[in-house]
Formats: structure tokens, C-alpha cells, sequence
């Protein structure tokens, strides 16, 4: 719906506005705009002038012989269940299904492979494990990839096995001294799905526990915030004490030892119920110091929520709500964040200038926020450093949100850490930071880990107005912050790092590494092309496809998503279209559903006049039905526009 506006030169007090409305709401056709002038026009809407103007146009218009018409548009989105943008159905993401097969894959081949062909046992074998642990007495096999990809620390230990840590080497197996076989498969349940396995209810708080203390032993973080976010959210008079006991001292858990203690303070019956347990008394009597150190946590949280004199008295109970103490005041809420960008140096090679990297989404102050890392800067000014900002993804409403953030990269080699400070009051879904952080020569001679790596942490610290305070946030404790999915992050990392790759591919001169594991756990038709190809070369070569269109793919096969076709840079003659139509004929012959639904998709929003036969011709050879259908409806639709047999104005196609 739209309105529109014409105003007297000398103001509204002389002569009233021309106003025109149109009533109904107008509906553009969802044709994408082609270069035809004539099919052009289903993108416009011709609106009549107001009645006023036209009676009397002398008096809005000015000595310049100009007149000003303002324009108000207003769009309606219609609620629907079918999806409105997309043309194809996507299907879901299989990547951590796909990775959780590998932890379950069975070795026992043998009744299989009288029956099998030698690319389809060669297929097999790449996708067994190739560690063995043994814990408490079970062997539990798993992948020195995977392991190295999503936990760093953990494949150090194994591959660097210390007393420290409690690993013993013999031979090809690893023994683990420091945990449950039930708990150290569950760990590798989360590290290969980023899900929780199924437990029953009865044993959850104990085993979310064993698990945290396992997440922050190895470095897994987003394991470490699952617990977290589980264990304070079933905490009860029962569990408080067995959890302050685990968490107290440790530096990560913070955020959680305040949730304890507040829970603990925020009523005294719940207080004395918690005195009257087993855990309280058995520290009383081993830990004196650590129960008066509680007791004295307690009672400050008792002072602030200690009511005046005339405030009404309510009844407690031993399972009070957490959100207890009212009060109407500003809040700061501090969280911490911290992005590890494995083998700094090789990912700076393949990021170019306004390429970023940016890190899992996190939660302060009830905000999701994410940082943007641009490891060659991020623009031709700033060239020679690294860029980095926080972006706030909630909108911030009509308040804004003020924030403070600390960035800061540790050194390594025993210089102090180099950290800077900035304010900014958001009051758009926007970031902030700095163009140049640091300067490239720096941050690698100062700043990178000895495995490579460069972490950089961010300190957030958000002041918000609030009605209630919860007992997730206390004064001088870290925020909980929501873990993320970061599974599809690592893999791009791994594929951007290729570190531990064992294949390499020459396409166009140009040489790709990746991973035979994630290829063969992705596409069994890819695989068994490259074990054939590689049987007498240690390198493959590519030569019926673009540099483009083969990182696209791989781009894919790594984090189950089409790469943004800005960051592809194509030939002299490839343009986006053609790319789409190359990605579409290697995914239908490679099996990819997922990708094959993303370039149909791709493909719609490119059509025109110009590549829809050829789009038709494609679709057709590929036995993609619905989208030949769609570009024979685009050819027709056009041909009828051009002989001026249909009225544009009044057409209202309904084509998905």
C-alpha cells in the first residue's frame, strides 16, 4: 500500500496537502526483474496524482517552477506455511548426522566384503577409525581428524600423552586413567554431533557434572556452556552442593558458582534445607574453609535481598523461583568470549582484503553477539592490519544498548597481552570496532600460539535497564552465554587451514587441498572417482570444471552451504549464472540432494531472457522437472509481454 504526499510551497496553514491513497494493497509479481524493458515494468506501479494537484497544480508548485511529492510505502507480509522465498525445498543439514555415523561405523566387514567391489571396500576402510582408547578396560575407537579438529587440546594429549593429564601410550592404543567409559563416550558423542547422547533423567545431574569437568579439562567449549546451561537450570536443594564442589575454582565455571550461591541465598528456608543435606555436612566436617567461604557469599546475597521494615512478608518454600530480588535500576552484565582461529597463517593466505572470519554466536545481557575477525583488514586503508569488530545480531529497540568491549590477544612468549577498549551506545543491529587492530607483523611475531593458532578474546560488558534481576547474574560474575552449533565453523576452518589434508586437486593450475575422510563421509560417488584417479598419482587432476565451481563444492561438502558467489572470484568467462549451472550438473551427479535444491533456487533467482532456455535445456538433461517447468513458463510469460497479448498491470501469477 502506498501513499502519497504533495505540499503547499508556502506551508500547510495557507493551502492543505494533495494526498492521495491507494486503498488496496498493490502485488508485485515474483518474477525476478529481466533485462526485457517490457517485463521490466512488472516491478513498477504507476499511481495517480492527487485530485488536488491536478485542479489546482499552480499552488504547489514553487518560484522554480519545482513541486515535492513525498512517498509512503507500506509492505504487507502475508502469514503462509509454504515457504514464500524459495523455490526448491532445502533439505536439512546432514553434516552431524553424517559425522555421528562415523562414530558408530561399524569394522566388522567381513561378511560384506566377499560382495563388494575393490572401490567400495577401499570407500570403507577410509572411513574406519584410526585411534583407539582404552577406558576402564573398553576400547573406544574414534578419528585423530575429528578429534584434532573440534578439540585441539584433546589430540594433543593423546598424541603427546603426559602424567599430567593421565594418558598412557602403548603402542597404537591410549589409555585414560581421568574418566568414565560412559563419560568419555558421551564426550565423543558431543564432539562428533555437538548433541548431548540420550541419559536417563535420574543420572543427568551427575553425568552433566563428569562432562563439564571433562569440557573445561579439554578446552571444549561449547560442551562446557551445554552443561552449564543444564545444570543451573535444574538446580535444586539436592544438586546445589556436589555442584559448587566441581565448579568452585575453576576460572570457567564462574558464571555457574554464582548461580549456585544465589540460588542458595535467595530465600533461607532454601538455605537451610541445603545446610540440612549430606554434601553440606560431610564439608562441614573436611572443608571448613570452603563452607565458611560460602557462608560468607550467602549472607551478602541475603543482605541485598533483605526487605525494609514495611515490605510486605510472604511464605518461602524449598523450591522457590529463581528469579527472587526486584529492583528497578541499571545492569551490567559482563560475559566473555573467546575465538581461536587454528593456523592463523595459512587461513590469512586464502582470506583477502574484506574477507572475514567470524565467530559462533554468543549471548550477553540477553543479546546474541558474534565477533568479525578480517585477517588481511578490512579495506585497502587499513592494509597491513588485522580488523576486528563485535556486531550486535538483536535488535537493540527503541533504548539501545550500551556496551564496552575489550579485545585482547595474549602472547605466547611472555610479553603482556595487547588489548584495546571501546564504548558504543547500538541502536541498530550493527558492529563496531577497529579498522587496524594490530599490525599484521605483531600479531604473527608476538600474539600466535605455538600450534599456530590465534585466539582473540572479547570482553563485553552491557548496561541494560531491568525490572527483575535472575539468579544467572550476580555482581563481578560472568554471564552465562548460550552455546552454539560450531561444528559447520570448524570444518571451514579445516578446509580453509588444510591442515591434515591428505588430497590434493590441481584444477585450472590451481592447487585445492581437502580431506579423504570428509569426502568419502559426504559423497560415496565423489570418493570412489578420486580413489580411482589417485591410484597412480599423488595428485589429482580436475579438468572438467572451473577453480570457482570446485570451491564452491568443496565449500559445501565441508559446511553443507553454497559459499557467497563474491567470494568465489570467477574467470574472465564465468558469471554467477554459469557458476550455478556447473554447481547443479555436480551436484545431481555427485548426489548431493542438499545442494542440488540450493542451486535450483540459486538458478530461479538469476533467470532472465537470456539463460532461461539454456537454464531449461540443463534442467531437463538433469531430470529437474519443476525448475524446466518454471523456465518454460518464464520463456512463455515473456513471449506473451513482448506481443502485447497480456495486460502486466493486471497479471498476478502464482508460480512457486
Amino acid at each position: 500500500m502506498a501513499t502519497l504526499r504533495i505540499e503547499h510551497p508556502g506551508g500547510c496553514d495557507r493551502w492543505p496537502s494533495a494526498e492521495w491513497w491507494s486503498g488496496d494493497a498493490h502485488v508485485f509479481l515474483a518474477w525476478p526483474t529481466p533485462s526485457d524493458s517490457a517485463m521490466a515494468t512488472c516491478r513498477s506501479w504507476e499511481m495517480s496524482l492527487p485530485l488536488e494537484y491536478r485542479c489546482w497544480k499552480d499552488r504547489f508548485v514553487d518560484d522554480h517552477s519545482c513541486f515535492y511529492v513525498w512517498c509512503a510505502v507500506d509492505v504487507l507480509r502475508e502469514n503462509s506455511d509454504k515457504p514464500v522465498d524459495l523455490f526448491s525445498v532445502v533439505p536439512p543439514s546432514t553434516i552431524s548426522s553424517d559425522l555421528g555415523r562415523l562414530l558408530i561405523y561399524n569394522q566388522d566387514q567381513d561378511e560384506k566384503e566377499e560382495l563388494e567391489t575393490a572401490s567400495e571396500l577401499s570407500w570403507r576402510r577410509y572411513m574406519l577409525p584410526d585411534v583407539t582408547f582404552n577406558v576402564e578396560q573398553a576400547e573406544i575407537k574414534a578419528h585423530g581428524l575429528v578429534l584434532a579438529m573440534r578439540s585441539p587440546d584433546l589430540w594433543t594429549k593423546a598424541l603427546f600423552s603426559t602424567s599430567e593429564f593421565r594418558w598412557q601410550t602403548t603402542e597404537s592404543t591410549l589409555h585414560v586413567h581421568d574418566m568414565s567409559a560412559s563419560i568419555f563416550r558421551a564426550m565423543l558423542h558431543f564432539i562428533y554431533t555437538d548433541e548431548l547422547p540420550p541419559m536417563k533423567p535420574s543420572n543427568k545431574a551427575m553425568i552433566m557434572l563428569d562432562l563439564l569437568v571433562a569440557a573445561d579439562r579439554y578446552a571444549i567449549e561449547s560442551l562446557r556452556l551445554m552443561c552449564e546451561k543444564i545444570l543451573s537450570e535444574s538446580l535444586d536443594v539436592s544438586s546445589v552442593m556436589p555442584t559448587l564442589m566441581v565448579v568452585h575454582g575453576r576460572e570457567s565455571c564462574k558464571s555457574l558458582e554464582a548461580v549456585c550461591i544465589r540460588y542458595m541465598g535467595s530465600d533461607p528456608d532454601v538455605y537451610a534445607a541445603v545446610k540440612e543435606t549430606e554434601d553440606y555436612q560431610e564439608l562441614k566436617e573436611s572443608c571448613c574453609y570452603f563452607i565458611l567461604e560460602v557462608t560468607d557469599k550467602v549472607a551478602k546475597i541475603n543482605m541485598g535481598n533483605t526487605p525494609g521494615p514495611d515490605a510486605p512478608s510472604s511464605s518461602s518454600s524449598h523450591q522457590p523461583l529463581m528469579n527472587t530480588a526486584t529492583h528497578y535500576s541499571s545492569e551490567v552484565v559482563e560475559g566473555t568470549h573467546e575465538f581461536k582461529i587454528p593456523h592463523f597463517n595459512a587461513v590469512q593466505g586464502r582470506y583477502g582484503v574484506g574477507k572475514e572470519i567470524s565467530s559462533g554466536t554468543f549471548q550477553v545481557g540477553g543479546y546474541d553477539w558474534k565477533v568479525k575477525l578480517y585477517p588481511s583488514s578490512s579495506s585497502e586503508k587499513a592494509e597491513g592490519h588485522i580488523s576486528l569488530y563485535v556486531e550486535l545480531l538483536t535488535d537493540p529497540g527503541t533504548s539501545g544498548v550500551k556496551a564496552t568491549v575489550c579485545f585482547k590477544m595474549d602472547c605466547p612468549g611472555g610479553w603482556p597481552p595487547y588489548e584495546k577498549l571501546l564504548e558504543k551506545t547500538f541502536n541498530t543491529k550493527s558492529d563496531w570496532g577497529y579498522a587496524k587492530f594490530i599490525t599484521m607483523e605483531s600479531a604473527k611475531s608476538r600474539h600466535l600460539e605455538h600450534d599456530g593458532s590465534l585466539t582473540i578474546h572479547c570482553d563485553l560488558s552491557v548496561t541494560k535497564k531491568v525490572c527483575t534481576s535472575t539468579s544467572t547474574t550476580t555482581d563481578g560474575a560472568r554471564a552465562r552465554m548460550t552455546p552454539s552449533n560450531d561444528i559447520i565453523s570448524h570444518l571451514d576452518q579445516l578446509l580453509v587451514g588444510e591442515q591434515g589434508s591428505d588430497m590434493r586437486f590441481l584444477v585450472k593450475e590451481s592447487e585445492q587441498q581437502a580431506h579423504g575422510l570428509f569426502i568419502a563421509m559426504r559423497s560415496k560417488i565423489l570418493y570412489e572417482e578420486v580413489a580411482v584417479a589417485t591410484k597412480d598419482n599423488h595428485i589429482i587432476l580436475v579438468n572438467d570444471t572451473t577453480v570457482a565451481v570446485f570451491k564452491a563444492m568443496l565449500h559445501f561438502i565441508y559446511t553443507d552451504e553454497l559459499p557467497p558467489m563474491e567470494d568465489l572470484d570467477p574467470g574472465v568467462d564465468e558469471d554467477e549464472v554459469t557458476i550455478a549451472q556447473d554447481l547443479l550438473v555436480a551436484a545431481s551427479w555427485f548426489s548431493l540432494d542438499r545442494m542440488k535444491a540450493m542451486c535450483e533456487n540459486l538458478l530461479v533467482t538469476l533467470i532472465s531472457e537470456e539463460n532461461a532456455l539454456r537454464t531449461s535445456e540443463l534442467a531437463r538433461d538433469l531430470h529437474c522437472s519443476e525448475l524446466e517447468d518454471y523456465c518454460n513458463d518464464f520463456i512463455e510469460l515473456a513471449k506473451l509481454v513482448r506481443e502485447g497479448n497480456i495486460d502486466i498491470q493486471l497479471l498476478n501469477m502464482e508460480i512457486y
